[in-house]
């Protein structure tokens, strides 16, 4: 093996992924680990063609390492050409049928075309040069993001608790449609799920807002109980600020701390940046799955090859039976502790079947028609909210003076496209995506007193509540405001007219 051949096969597994993270930077993947895979997968590769050259003596090395290159940049190319989400089973073997034939050709080209010293010193300096303008883009852009202004999360002297402790519990159901939009858009009827929380001693709120439209943003707004992101700020990554939000880095946790709470954190397990991490979380909430479970990073590597067609690997989410375990687990390991959980879910892609069971595999609404991808998440809200009530009681049981919320982040997105400009919002879709579920269990000592009523409240003010009921005092509760902003790209925020959020401007069903 040549120093030549080790070396264009690292360049070209190196600027490949280094491709992924620039075109995905935005969301801040991790660094160290797209390394960690970059070193094993160039050890693989290496590995391999060590084995052709040995089966094959007869092979150049130099015009062999040319060719592997060639199929490592294809190998991770899966997707320009081909669908990585196909369900079809036939659709996926013609898919890598096709990426095959292409394979083999490019190969052969290649180690060809490399008995020319040019082209194999082309071969080595085209992804050497790509990888080093990556890393500058990159690089740049971390250094700056890493410079942005945060906002601030630390906390004054608090006051002594009006009436004890309780076990808090913040229950984040991702995308969960308001009910009145869920029948405009679906014509379901959720009032059995309104009832069954208000019977165990739950406010439902019927006209409650998100202020985002986004997760990051919205999860970050509610725990630093203000409007975070706004023109004219600092901020200019929410997955920097809401992933260390989410993580603990809040005044909201901040204050809890300050009054003896510990933190516990179920993350949803489909994100990388929102991982948990212990400090600053006391403890981690395991995503439920093993070896065959990924994130969003993962997920976004697998899916650049043709080992997507496989589906040897799915998107770990967290599920209501996991975090009622760890609600079980903490009650007996004594508290008091404040548990946030996200549950990817009724967010796609869409887990249960017409019975509640999960899915072997779950669906992608981009397969689906309108009406299919309608009845799908009614479907998957329907059981969702099942499971909600299950997951409820089981807490109840075990701590009936349990403090519990259960929010939506937004609202549904059947008419949305997420990455439309600003001006492309009608008012419709801007109902649908920032009208929110929101439900509170306060203590029986808040439940009667009109100062912490819930109904109305936008999601900014959930903390604002929740302390101020244990605190005993009257809560400063802030006007409903709105964003929206060009996707991955918060330079371009803008605040919206509060006027144009009415349930009437939604379709009816």
């Amino acid at each position: 093996m040549s120093a030549y051949a080790v070396a264009v096969i690292v360049a070209v597994v190196a600027a490949k992924l280094g491709g992924f993270v620039a075109a995905n930077d935005y969301e801040l993947p991790d660094l160290g680990r797209v390394a960690w895979i970059a070193g094993w997968v160039s050890a693989g590769c290496i590995g391999v063609l060590c084995v052709v050259l040995r089966a094959r003596p007869r092979l150049d090395v130099d015009r062999t390492a040319v060719a592997a290159a060639v199929l490592v940049w294809w190998w991770f190319s899966f997707d320009l050409l081909f669908r990585s989400w196909s369900t079809g089973i036939g659709r996926r073997v013609v898919q890598v049928a096709l990426w095959t034939l292409i394979a083999v050709v490019a190969a052969r080209l290649a180690y060809a075309l490399a008995r020319h010293r040019v082209v194999r010193d082309l071969a080595l300096a085209v992804p050497a040069c790509l990888l080093v303008l990556l890393t500058a883009a990159v690089g740049s852009y971390r250094l700056g993001v890493d410079d942005t202004a945060r906002p601030d999360s630390t906390v004054g002297a608090v006051p002594p608790l009006a009436d004890g402790a309780p076990n808090i519990y913040w229950i984040i159901l991702d995308e969960h449609a308001r009910a009145d939009q869920l029948e405009a858009f679906t014509g379901t009827d959720s009032a059995a799920f309104t009832e069954a929380l208000t019977a165990r001693d739950f406010e439902v709120s019927t006209s409650s807002w998100a202020s985002y439209t986004r997760t990051a943003q919205s999860l970050a707004s509610t725990l630093f109980a203000d409007y975070v992101f706004a023109p004219g700020g600092d901020v200019e990554n929410e997955y920097l600020v809401g992933g260390s939000a989410l993580r603990g880095e809040n005044p909201t946790i901040e204050r809890l701390r300050a009054h003896g709470y510990r933190f516990v954190y179920a993350p949803a397990g489909t994100y990388q940046w929102s991982a948990c991490t212990s400090p600053p979380a006391d403890r981690c909430v395991d995503v439920p799955g093993g070896f065959d479970v990924t994130d969003d990073l993962g997920a976004g590597l697998v899916d650049l090859t043709p080992l997507s067609q496989l589906r040897l690997w799915q998107v770990g989410t967290m599920d209501l039976p996991t975090v009622a375990a760890a609600a079980e687990e903490e009650v007996a390991a004594g508290g008091p502790f404040v548990l946030v959980a996200h549950v990817m879910s009724p967010h796609w892609p869409f887990r249960y079947d017409a019975d509640c069971g999960m899915r072997p595999e779950p669906v992608v609404p981009a397969e689906l028609s309108g009406p299919e991808r309608a009845a799908m998440y009614a479907n998957e809200v329907r059981c969702l909210d099942e499971a909600v009530v299950d997951a409820v009681d089981r807490i109840v049981a075990v701590d009936p003076n349990a403090l519990i919320v259960v929010q939506s982040d937004h609202g549904s997105g059947l008419s949305i496209d997420l990455h439309a400009p600003n001006a492309g919002w009608g008012d419709a879709a801007l109902v649908e995506r920032l009208a929110v579920l929101n439900a509170m269990r306060l203590p029986a000592s808040c439940r009667a007193d009109d100062r912490y009523a819930v109904d109305g409240q936008p999601l900014v003010n959930t903390f604002r509540i929740v302390l101020a009921c244990l605190e005993g005092r009257d809560p400063d509760l802030l006007e409903l405001r709105a964003f929206l902003w060009p996707f991955n790209d918060l330079r371009g925020i803008e605040e919206l007219d509060t006027a144009r959020l009415v349930p009437e401007s939604t379709p009816d069903g």
